[in-house]
């Protein structure tokens, strides 16, 4: 579709996928970010949902200027609700956060207080923590997967 629509600007991946977990592997990721790149568009990978993929590991951002990621404590962290995340991009992106951060601006809504503190206590707990919390949904994973089969 790149090839045939030079107004695409923007691709948006969600990786894995919601609600069916589908986890793109590191090699399709990288054929997007090598076509965005190509026909100068940017790649949005949206990745709230990093730890939600049984046997998975994230496998990290990519580097390249014209790929933005996104995440959310939301969701890894079981802070749902309290509407708190992050971008990752590369430094050689130019001023794109600056650029960001004017649109931000103008938006009256920033997560509370509270949902900062959560954020910063949840980086304290790390990924082990993210993890023992994950593998208590693979019983009812388990159940839903048996009821649909």
């Amino acid at each position: 579709k790149l090839q045939q629509d030079e107004s695409i600007k923007m691709v948006t991946l969600v990786n894995p996928g919601n609600p069916t977990g589908t986890n793109l592997p590191r090699e399709a990721l990288q054929r997007a970010v090598e076509l965005c790149r190509q026909y100068k568009a940017w790649l949005i990978l949206d990745c709230t949902y990093e730890y939600f993929v049984p046997n998975s590991e994230f496998h990290g951002c990519f580097a390249d200027p014209h790929v933005l990621h996104i995440f959310s404590f939301s969701k890894a962290y079981a802070l749902a609700g309290y509407r708190c995340g992050y971008v990752a991009i590369s430094q050689e992106a130019g001023n794109v956060f600056e650029q960001m951060t004017k649109v931000q601006d103008t938006i009256p809504i920033a997560p509370p207080r509270i949902s900062q503190v959560a954020a910063l206590a949840s980086l304290s707990a790390g990924r082990d923590w993210v993890r023992k919390n994950i593998e208590t949904l693979e019983a009812g994973r388990g159940a839903i997967l048996q009821a649909l089969s």
